[in-house]
């Protein structure tokens, strides 16, 4: 409770700082991607800042304006909206689980002589910007995943004393994925989009004079049914700021998971939109 009311107070104090000193708004060239006088004091971590979508990438790597066709979720979120029936939705998600259950961390970002990355399954992927270590996250994030799957479809118990890795690419799974999306989906029709205090998360990419943003683990739901519904602007929090520069020094470059050159490979590739380096789960 003191760590959210400490969080709280930071993000409220450093939004009136930024009100004050007219730093809340982008101007016309920072919409268009470039990096102004002032743009670094608007894009602090743990702030809200209001995006425009044609900068932003899904936590797959996709512009969310001119690839989000080839984002496996934004299809199924699409389909949805259009009207498909949980059957053909549910069929859908299956059949891309099915293709990814195979796939070790680096088939996903098209790394197949990374040898420390093929050990491990495509779940357990992290980026080279990301602070977990992937011998961490594939400890973890199994119970962080049943965790946060279990309270959108309450027949889950039955997996209980199963395999949480085993929910990872189950029908489960999809269920699971289909209700919460069509609950998302019918409160932003009916009530619009609201104003939360748990904003979606987000991490600003600087590439020299450019910038861009992604998605991190968090509110990627809303961020698709926003883009996919006609949303020219995303509110959200800022998580980190990642120079292209500082590539080594990066935490999963420092470690020895990613070389310089394969991080930099996957850093450009998500500044232009333009490849899908994430599976579903």
């Amino acid at each position: 409770m003191l760590k959210y009311l400490v969080k709280y107070f930071y993000n409220s104090i450093i939004t009136i700082i930024k009100k004050i000193l007219f730093l809340d708004n982008f101007s016309s060239l920072e919409k268009k991607g470039k990096v102004c006088n002032f743009t670094k004091l608007k894009i602090i971590p743990k702030t809200t800042v209001i995006l425009p979508f044609k900068l932003g990438r899904t936590i797959r790597g996709l512009s969310f304006r001119k690839n989000i066709n080839k984002d496996p979720f934004a299809q199924f979120v699409l389909q949805m909206d259009k009207g498909s029936s949980k059957k053909d939705l549910i069929k859908f998600l299956v059949s891309q689980y099915k293709m990814e259950k195979n796939l070790n961390a680096a088939n996903i970002v098209r790394l197949k002589n990374n040898s420390r990355l093929s050990k491990y399954p495509a779940w357990a992927l992290t980026m080279p910007w990301d602070k977990i270590n992937i011998e961490d996250k594939f400890l973890n994030y199994p119970d962080i995943f049943f965790k946060n799957r279990y309270k959108y479809r309450l027949n889950l118990r039955k997996l209980k004393h199963k395999k949480k890795t085993n929910f990872f690419y189950s029908i489960e799974n999809a269920l699971s994925q289909f209700y919460q999306t069509k609950k998302l989906l019918y409160s932003i029709k009916k009530y619009g989009i609201k104003n939360s205090n748990s904003l979606p998360k987000i991490n600003i990419l600087i590439d020299g004079g450019k910038w861009r943003w992604c998605m991190t683990d968090e509110g990627n739901h809303r961020a698709y049914i926003f883009s996919i519904n006609g949303s020219i602007n995303f509110r959200c929090e800022v998580s980190n700021v990642i120079h292209k520069k500082n590539v080594s020094n990066w935490h999963n470059v420092k470690n020895g998971l990613f070389t310089r050159k394969e991080a930099l490979l996957i850093f450009n590739h998500f500044f232009l939109g333009n490849k899908c380096l994430r599976g579903l789960v």
